[in-house]
């Protein structure tokens, strides 16, 4: 018989050289769709309209919540790269998603969630939440992935949540002006993220917003609840 491994290379490659081979005749007019879908996100993102870029930031962070990322926006992103160039999108990726998941991980870390107590020994909810919240940001920051490390606190707490939704949209309508300019990429260092844009300022200080905004919001969020922690305690 043929070994495993030689079986998944011809079933992989035939499949891949089936499917070329189908949609071959289609190439012409699939070229002309991904044009105007490049088009079509630039356009979105000229800053014509204001307010649209803070809506777009919005949809991308409610959307990553609900299936759409990999179902719609990855699919996009892959599509504006495919002539060899950086990313709208993925720009708006790393702001939206990497950068605010960044803030609320270290403002996690900062202030714990819950209080410890008098002998100073942390609760195991808290410990488990720093735990997720070391490996996320590690991950937010030195690869542009794991983004679903803050989705626990922005369902959590409905604070966070806003700071989330504030931090995505502001960090968007930043960008949105001379799109062409901030073009760069998520799943990878965010140093390397700036780098790659002709207007790295720009884009920094989206990311430095996005960043803040949320890291400040769970930051309030965590104070408060650890304050209504203590005074119940003190009541109890």
């Amino acid at each position: 018989g043929i070994p495993a491994t030689m079986s998944n290379l011809m079933v992989a490659g035939g499949v891949g050289s089936g499917v070329a081979l189908m949609t071959a005749p289609l190439t012409p007019w699939l070229r002309q769709l991904s044009q105007f879908i490049r088009f079509g996100i630039q356009t979105s993102m000229e800053g014509h309209i204001p307010g649209l870029g803070f809506a777009l930031g919005c949809v991308f962070c409610y959307g990553s919540k609900i299936g759409m990322y990999h179902a719609i926006f990855l699919p996009l992103i892959l599509i504006e790269m495919e002539t060899g160039n950086a990313s709208i999108l993925g720009a708006m990726d790393e702001a939206t998603l990497v950068l605010v998941s960044a803030g609320i991980c270290t403002a996690n870390l900062v202030v714990g969630i819950q209080p410890s107590d008098e002998n100073n020994n942390s609760s195991s909810n808290d410990d488990s939440d720093s735990a997720l919240c070391r490996r996320g940001l590690r991950i937010n920051l030195m690869y542009g992935d794991f983004i679903e490390a803050a989705y626990p606190f922005m369902e959590r707490y409905f604070l966070v949540n806003i700071a989330g939704y504030l931090a995505s949209g502001i960090s968007v309508e930043i960008l949105a002006h001379q799109p062409e300019a901030i073009v760069s990429s998520a799943y990878m260092p965010v140093f390397v993220s700036i780098w790659l844009a002709d207007d790295w300022k720009r884009l920094t200080l989206s990311f430095v917003a996005a960043f803040g905004i949320s890291f400040m919001g769970t930051l309030v969020n965590n104070m408060l609840v650890r304050l209504r922690v203590q005074q119940h305690k003190k009541k109890a």
